[in-house]
């Protein structure tokens, strides 16, 4: 999509939204409304934030208590991935490693969408340059990858 295109269809939904504004919320609400307290605190990241201790233990015991073999087969699994997959795997570490050192500095909004405060994905359009990433939210990044694996 050209970029006036993709202006052309931003004016578009935010003048749809504009007018719609009240029935999508309707909507929105409806969908909502028949799903139990416990279900819809399930989605907030203030849920976790609450719940941190119980949800990180939980999945301890989870983990703990997996037979050994399967523990051996996910190791397993990974590793034949990552050597497959071995300039992913070293352009991702090299981000990780980079964001702790400081060398990037993670942003608070999509590079695409402008969307603010989501959680960001680092998208490498060349894993031969580990560090140089589009930070995307996860909708964008999807969305991206779809259309790659369309052209192929």
């Amino acid at each position: 999509m050209s970029e006036e295109d993709r202006e052309k269809k931003k004016e578009f939904v935010r003048q749809y939204y504009q007018a719609n504004k009240e029935k999508i919320l309707s909507n929105q609400r409806d969908k909502y409304a028949n799903k139990s307290k416990e279900v819809k605190q399930g989605y907030s990241r203030s849920y976790y934030d609450l719940h941190k201790e119980e949800i990180c233990k939980r999945s301890r015991e989870f983990y703990k208590n997996r037979s050994q073999e399967k523990k051996q087969k996910n190791v397993e699994r990974v590793r034949i991935w990552r050597e497959k997959n071995r300039q992913k795997a070293r352009a991702w570490s090299a981000v990780g490693n980079a964001l702790v050192r400081g060398d990037i500095i993670k942003p608070n909004v999509c590079q695409v969408c402008e969307v603010f405060d989501q959680k960001l994905h680092a998208h490498h359009e060349d894993y031969e340059k580990p560090l140089d990433v589009k930070w995307l939210c996860h909708v964008c990044h999807m969305k991206i990858h779809k259309i790659k694996r369309r052209t192929k």
